[in-house]
């Protein structure tokens, strides 16, 4: 494979003064590119992902979010044109893209009930432009959220390595989970967690990540933003989330109806998680990066005892 520094310079005419690996993502490998006109970030991206579909869906949002002044990453073109570099000589034929690096304001957990307050407004103005989108996207990731898909993974998984408990939460609960249809369906972000808001003085200016976008359920992206932003030591901070839920109530002008959904798709969300880890821990399959041994058993644990203490 070419050296990043190689793969870089297929977009940038200026002299690179640093690269260096961003951590903390779960799929895909980011690095910070530094140059003295500003700095940039390379991502590489994740296998089998469809490039045309990738492009289709930017096309789509990119002029939407233009005009009501939503921050996202915008792609830089490489000089023969195309957003994407796909190196030949890998065998796994892994592609690259580009785009300036975003400034923002960093928020961890715990969060303050304003500060949940302004997770839920921005996401529920998100999902209001999205609903202006001039067509539906494709679907990058297919199986995204679709818990009878994961549950077939699970099942192929081998039998030797098994954790008792965890088996026999999957067991009680799984009948309960794939008998649920979802409800209000919309366009959403499909993983609009704490990490992928871009916050200036204390609002959400933009989004990251924008690969899922995806038309699925609503209730079921609240409760995956309060799982980001509403715990702490593990636990949820049932005000907080009440107040992230208001919030996007405010912004996005929906029937609070959808509020009554929320507790039972917070669950889902958690147990989903727990399910797709545990089948990476137990399959040896790589979706979720390793950090450290065990770290993907660990967060199934941890997901699975939030889905057991669960209850607003």
């Amino acid at each position: 494979m070419p050296m990043i520094t190689d793969i870089c310079k297929k977009y940038l005419t200026e002299n690179i003064i640093n690269v260096s690996a961003i951590p903390g993502g779960n799929i895909n490998d980011t690095y910070l590119v530094e140059t003295a006109a500003g700095r940039y970030v390379l991502q590489r991206m994740q296998e089998g992902m469809s490039l045309s579909a990738l492009e289709y869906n930017y096309n789509l949002y990119s002029d939407v979010f233009d005009r009501e002044k939503i921050l996202y990453p915008k792609w830089m073109k490489q000089q023969n044109g195309s957003y994407f570099f796909t190196d030949l000589s890998d065998e796994e034929r892994r592609s690259f893209r580009m785009y300036k690096y975003l400034e923002g304001d960093i928020l961890s957990t715990p969060l303050s009930e304003g500060q949940c307050y302004q997770c839920g407004y921005g996401l529920g103005k998100l999902h209001s432009v999205l609903k202006t989108l001039p067509a539906g996207p494709r679907a990058i990731y297919p199986h995204l959220h679709d818990i009878s898909y994961y549950y077939k993974q699970y099942r192929e998984a081998p039998d030797n390595i098994r954790d008792h408990e965890i088996e026999e939460i999957i067991k009680k609960t799984m009948p309960e989970m794939l008998s649920t249809e979802h409800s209000f369906i919309s366009v959403i972000h499909g993983d609009a967690k704490l990490s992928n808001m871009l916050f200036k003085d204390g609002k959400v200016i933009g989004f990251l990540d924008l690969d899922t976008v995806m038309t699925g359920s609503v209730p079921e992206e609240i409760a995956d933003c309060i799982r980001s932003c509403c715990l702490s030591d593990n636990s949820l901070n049932k005000s907080a989330a009440s107040k992230l839920i208001q919030g996007y109530l405010d912004a996005s002008g929906e029937d609070k109806d959808i509020a009554e959904l929320i507790p039972f798709s917070f669950k889902k969300i958690c147990f989903e998680l727990a399910l797709r880890y545990y089948t990476d821990a137990i399959s040896g399959n790589n979706h979720f990066k390793e950090h450290y041994p065990g770290y993907r058993l660990n967060r199934a644990k941890e997901l699975l005892r939030l889905f057991m203490q669960f209850s607003f």
